[in-house]
């Protein structure tokens, strides 16, 4: 693997970043983003490229009010334990500062612990948060939704 490059989003990005979290949708661990809202939201991405090819990305999503959630970190597998998806996160991390609330729903709790984060209840997120996940659960093919329910998501906030 050649070296990366970890560069904020430009809209030029957006079906690269679609095709990357498409290409890590198929288990269910990930929700599928639709092509419009990671255009309408593409300042809120960071990529990772190789040789100029975008091959990860991640979400920070400003739900208002100091909370953020950290989202669609994916990397495709044949760059994957390069170190690229920590360097996601860590970058996109930044953008929230450090006094914010950063949550995220996962089934990897391990890597992010990693990355300074802890396990937390989910009923402490505000009620327009859950409308939010809801909104982006309904726009996964309902083929998915089986794989989606039955995965153990850990949410995890970061520890401050």
């Amino acid at each position: 693997m050649g070296d990366f490059v970890i560069r904020q989003a430009t809209a030029a990005d957006a079906f690269a970043i679609f095709t990357v979290v498409r290409a890590n949708a198929h288990d269910g661990q990930l929700m599928l983003v639709p092509l419009d809202r990671i255009r309408k939201g593409i300042g809120e991405y960071m990529v990772a490229s190789v040789d100029g090819a975008i091959v990860g990305c991640c979400a920070l999503h400003d739900h208002g009010k100091g909370i953020y959630e950290l989202c669609s970190l994916s990397v495709l597998k044949e760059y994957q334990a390069g170190g690229i998806g920590t360097r996601l996160a860590r970058e996109s991390l930044g953008a929230a500062g450090s006094r914010s609330l950063v949550f995220l729903g996962t089934d990897k709790p391990g890597f992010y612990e990693r990355l300074g984060f802890k396990p937390m209840k989910p009923k402490h997120l505000p009620i327009g948060v859950w409308i939010g996940k809801t909104r982006n659960l309904l726009h996964q093919d309902l083929r998915e939704w089986p794989k989606i329910f039955s995965t153990r998501y850990t949410f995890m906030e970061r520890a401050k």
